[in-house]
């Protein structure tokens, strides 16, 4: 595809229409093919390893254990909304319950009440957040999912037609060469 800003820059895609990277970029003045380095050290790095593994599977596993922990979080709201519930029905009788004598041990424990009662209302203010957190590292998730599968399909369709990426590469370097040979036979 040619880029707006100069007819002669095109830009090379690897994959299918809906699932695809720009690999290179293509100066037909300059003769030139820049390839992108990193795809290309990703495939490499990718076949090294042990089957059924993928680049990204030590972040995909940090940010599993990191939504595990929002996810917990937010599963424990209604035990949260109980226990604020419970504590206000204690601070509620200690207030019907006031005795002179009692008075300053029922001082301490409605402080007590009333602190554990702030701090579990302060957990329930970060719902919202603690909610778009976990939303936020779930995509992050799904894309370095999405990576490395599309990943594993450009090696896969890759090597249905060459030995090695090292020889794909080779290929696409001389590409230009080759096609300009291939033309000044035909003449």
């Amino acid at each position: 595809m040619a880029t707006s800003d100069e007819p002669s820059i095109y830009q090379v895609y690897i994959g299918t229409w809906w699932d695809h990277r720009q690999f290179a970029i293509l100066d037909v003045l300059s003769l030139t093919l820049t390839i992108n380095k990193k795809i290309v050290s990703e495939w490499q790095e990718t076949i090294k390893l042990p089957t059924g593994a993928n680049i990204n599977d030590i972040q995909i596993r940090e940010i599993k254990q990191i939504t595990n922990g929002l996810q917990t979080f937010l599963d424990d709201e209604t035990k949260r909304n109980l226990e604020v519930q419970v504590l206000n029905d204690q601070l509620a009788q200690l207030k019907e319950n006031k005795s002179g004598l009692l008075g300053r041990t029922d001082k301490k424990a409605r402080e007590e009440l009333e602190n554990k009662r702030d701090l579990l209302l302060a957990s329930q203010q970060r719902v919202p957040e603690v909610k778009a957190k976990l939303a936020e590292h779930e995509s992050e998730m799904l894309q370095l999912e999405k990576d490395d599968a599309l990943r594993h399909l450009e090696i896969e369709e890759i090597l249905s037609h060459f030995d090695d990426i090292d020889a794909f590469i080779q290929k696409v370097d001389h590409l230009y060469v080759d096609y300009l040979k291939t033309l000044l036979q035909k003449k």
